[in-house]
């Protein structure tokens, strides 16, 4: 598996309600989280990508070249995916981040990487299964799934999880417990600060 068969698709389109401040430009050792995630992404593929409705906010922040999606649906990431997977140029396989993950770990995405070249032709994803639930906004979807996806969507349904147990999806592995803790919370970002 080779860095040219996989994009990175950096999700920056929620509204951030719960947090209330845009979780996207919240510092980590100065550093907004958006901006740290698209470092990581930039150092494993070629092309990253950013869908966001919020473009002027967060373009200030970026000095080398970002690829832009604008998200005008604002119909969640679910439907920010499909429609982002119009737009990209294909791939076999899309690294897909939420913004808002500051223990991202990329010796753990890069294992993951190598992974890719043995998940089975039938499994649109690769995602980290913890209980019953996927880690959708933490891991791989094949460009191909966007056939079922638009299917999914056009049935009115907006649900990750709804989409993923329809489908056949490789587990991966996750060595860094803390590598999927996101802040939606004032509490989780005051979490986040006391360890840091």
């Amino acid at each position: 598996m080779t860095e040219n068969n996989v994009v990175s698709l950096i999700l920056a389109g929620g509204q951030s309600r719960r947090m209330g401040q845009d979780k996207a430009l919240l510092t980590v050792e100065g550093v907004p989280l958006l901006q740290r995630t698209m470092a990581i992404a930039a150092n494993l593929t070629e092309q990253v990508w950013i869908s966001t409705p919020w473009r002027d906010v967060y373009q200030p922040y970026f000095s080398e070249t970002v690829q832009w999606l604008d998200d005008a649906q604002q119909q969640g990431p679910v439907v920010a995916l499909a429609e982002s997977l119009k737009q990209m140029p294909q791939r076999e396989w899309v690294l897909v981040l939420a913004c808002d993950l500051p223990y991202l770990d990329q010796g753990q995405l890069e294992e993951w990487i190598t992974l890719l070249e043995t998940v089975p032709e039938n499994c649109v994803a690769a995602l980290v299964k913890q209980e019953k639930w996927y880690e959708s906004l933490c891991g791989f979807y094949r460009f191909s799934a966007q056939v079922s996806l638009q299917k999914f969507i056009q049935n009115g349904d907006r649900s990750f999880q709804k989409w993923l147990v329809t489908e056949n999806v490789y587990e991966l592995p996750l060595e860094t417990e803390n590598m999927l803790f996101n802040c939606n919370t004032p509490e989780d970002f005051a979490t986040l600060k006391a360890h840091s």
